[in-house]
């Protein structure tokens, strides 16, 4: 993009957003004006205000300077018809995608590393973000969540390596061209746009075509099926715990529900790993960062150590201090993602776990509806509140309380219409040993505060 060329101004309409932010605070690192606008204030819209950019919360054609704007990048999480968009296209301001913008940028990477998958995009991405550094690589991160390391969602980095999420939503990731493309895993989500799991495994495979020709595509054998994995082209690595993958994770162990395990490389033991976090979910994640590296010609004894060193990202199994119990987080809103978080619990020694569930978006809710019921096993009591709708408009007949009412025939489970009252029912009932899960994508994070988290009156 010319544009980018010019050191003037940006406007970035849904600038808070988690992908945005971090786009934003590129820009700024780069000497840009910037300004953007957001339907509400958060974290992440303060920290670009301090940083010097110009935040407006809400959406006005006012809010554009069109004097001063040279380009106007916008979220899809923004309707086609937003005023702002409007107001730029009626004045010649060229307006691109989040996704088109990212694009240009990661591209000018020689090494560029796109993390793509139904779950574990975040983490792994922010795996290879914490190797990278430790190996004093200086990479450009993207990142979909918070690194507890750096507390940032973005680093400016300055060197020739660059390692972002490559989201699957409406084929966001089509405008990536990686070196080292990394497929996690495939399922049904995001039913608002996909039609079925055909059309989800295409768009995988195409965007593993985007990947350079001198490049490598990272697949995990256990997670991909064989057909599709037939289907990719170019030079394959795969990952897992099946005999045949390149990349390969052996003598697995648990203590407390974190994993430690060796790595052989085309059936060679090259080092061994000790997660420090939870769950087994975690060690594909870590399979599949070693094996980018691996790609990238990195030293892989060096790569486990610091892997073992990886301290997680924010809201991916998040603890809190709570003096009456064990209150954890977690971004999980998918039923595979619920399962794979209660399976990392169970083996833990709480003797009960609650939870509290945010639905996300109508669509999700409905086109994975029945996932949902029967993915709460083990969950002593589980309370689930209103749907957070996002972009959506609600669709009838989808609702917290009718998901809450299906639940509680498989698991016990109760309707709650605001965190007030979720609140009061973990202050009733968690114990000394129990773990609460606050769960969801949406704004249920805001419920672990001082209010839920001081002891009992």
């Amino acid at each position: 993009m010319e544009e980018f060329k010019l050191k003037e101004k940006i406007h970035l309409v849904g600038i808070g957003g988690i992908s945005m932010s971090a786009l934003a605070q590129y820009f700024l690192a780069e000497g840009y004006a910037v300004s953007g606008s957001d339907v509400r204030e958060n974290e992440q819209t303060l920290l670009l205000r301090g940083l010097g950019a110009e935040v407006c919360i809400g959406h006005d054609a006012s809010n554009i300077d069109k004097t001063a704007v040279k380009l106007c990048i916008y979220t899809s999480a923004v309707k086609e018809d937003n005023v702002e968009l409007t107001f730029c296209r009626e004045n010649s301001i060229p307006t691109v995608p989040r996704e088109q913008a990212l694009g240009d940028i990661f591209d000018d990477y020689p090494f560029g590393v796109a993390v793509c998958g139904s779950h574990g995009k975040t983490t792994t991405t922010g795996m290879l973000a914490h190797v990278l550094d430790g190996l004093q690589k200086k990479p450009a991160v993207f990142i979909g969540g918070v690194l507890k390391r750096t507390g940032s969602n973005f680093e400016k980095g300055g060197g020739e390596y660059c390692v972002s999420e490559a989201c699957e939503y409406r084929e966001s990731f089509r405008y990536l061209h990686p070196y080292v493309s990394v497929l996690l895993n495939m399922e049904l989500d995001h039913t608002d746009y996909f039609k079925n799991m055909k059309h989800i495994k295409d768009s995988f495979v195409a965007f593993t075509q985007n990947t350079r020709a001198d490049g490598f595509v990272v697949l995990n054998a256990d997670g991909v099926d064989a057909f599709t994995r037939a289907r990719i082209k170019g030079k394959k690595v795969t990952f897992g715990l099946k005999p045949f993958c390149d990349v390969r994770g052996v003598k697995l162990a648990q203590t407390n529900g974190n994993f430690s395990f060796d790595v052989k490389i085309k059936g060679r033991k090259e080092g061994h790993i000790d997660l420090k976090v939870a769950g087994k979910h975690n060690v594909y994640n870590a399979l599949a960062a070693l094996a980018a590296c691996f790609c990238l010609g990195l030293d892989i004894k060096t790569v486990c150590m610091l892997l073992s060193g990886f301290s997680g990202v924010s809201r991916r199994y998040e603890t809190f201090d709570c003096g009456y119990t064990n209150i954890v987080a977690d971004y999980a809103h998918h039923p595979s993602e619920i399962k794979a978080l209660l399976d990392a619990v169970k083996l833990k020694n709480f003797d009960n776990i609650y939870m509290v569930f945010q639905p996300h978006t109508y669509s999700r809710t409905k086109g994975l509806f029945d996932s949902f019921v029967y993915c709460f096993s083990g969950v002593k009591k589980l309370w689930i509140l209103p749907v957070y709708a996002a972009r959506e408009k609600p669709i009838e007949n989808v609702s917290g309380e009718a998901l809450a009412a299906a639940v509680d025939r498989v698991t016990p489970c109760e309707y709650v219409a605001d965190f007030a009252a979720a609140k009061r029912k973990i202050k009733e009932t968690a114990k000394k040993n129990d773990i609460v899960l606050i769960v969801g994508a949406g704004d249920v994070i805001d419920m672990c505060d001082e209010e839920l988290l001081s002891p009992r009156g």
